[in-house]
């Protein structure tokens, strides 16, 4: 066996070896059995065990063609409700760019301003980055924190982003993050 673990496929950056669905399958079934649960759905075994045991807040969509829907996974722990419902008016929502060798992937952060630097409040893992899919998980945010709307949004240059926050929140105010403002003082000073 240990042989055919050395003959599958490593991450060109990582070296780490490539999951299959088998892999999968496996971790499922040993957290199955470590929490005396025989089901192998990873959506049942997560409502089972840590939306009863801890509060946190976990939805998962597998993708169907038939039925029009994208793979969608979203999630946020107590402690992170909790900073929104304190630090929630202003929001930055952001999105990792090639930071992964897996297509159509794309991870998405919401993050708040505390006292001493930034903290994520929910983060979402989307097959597409579009208006639709993004409201879907903002939206499903706002259900899950009830009196949750800010007031400031900031974001990078995505259109989808600034679209999905102004039908999920309302009309806040898009904020352009200063990551992307100072680069483009940067380039107008060079021009």
């Amino acid at each position: 066996m240990a042989a055919t673990i050395y003959q599958r496929k490593r991450c060109f950056s990582c070296g780490c070896l490539y999951k299959d669905d088998k892999d999968i399958a496996n971790y499922v079934q040993a957290a199955s059995k470590k929490f005396g649960d025989d089901r192998s759905d990873p959506r049942s075994v997560m409502e089972s065990h840590c939306l009863k045991e801890t509060g946190d807040r976990y939805f998962y969509r597998t993708a169907d063609p038939d039925l029009g829907t994208s793979f969608l996974f979203i999630s946020q722990t107590q402690w992170q409700k909790v900073l929104l419902a304190l630090y929630g008016v202003l929001v930055l929502i952001d999105s990792t760019y090639n930071t992964t060798n897996h297509r159509n992937q794309y991870l998405f952060f919401v993050a708040v301003r505390t006292r001493f630097h930034y903290m994520p409040v929910a983060q979402f893992l989307v097959e597409h980055q579009d208006e639709r899919t993004i409201s879907e998980a903002l939206s499903m945010l706002v259900e899950w924190n009830p009196g949750f709307c800010p007031k400031f949004v900031v974001s990078d240059f995505a259109e989808a982003i600034h679209n999905a926050a102004r039908l999920s929140f309302g009309d806040p105010q898009i904020l352009l993050c200063s990551f992307h403002r100072e680069g483009l003082a940067q380039l107008a000073e060079e021009k």
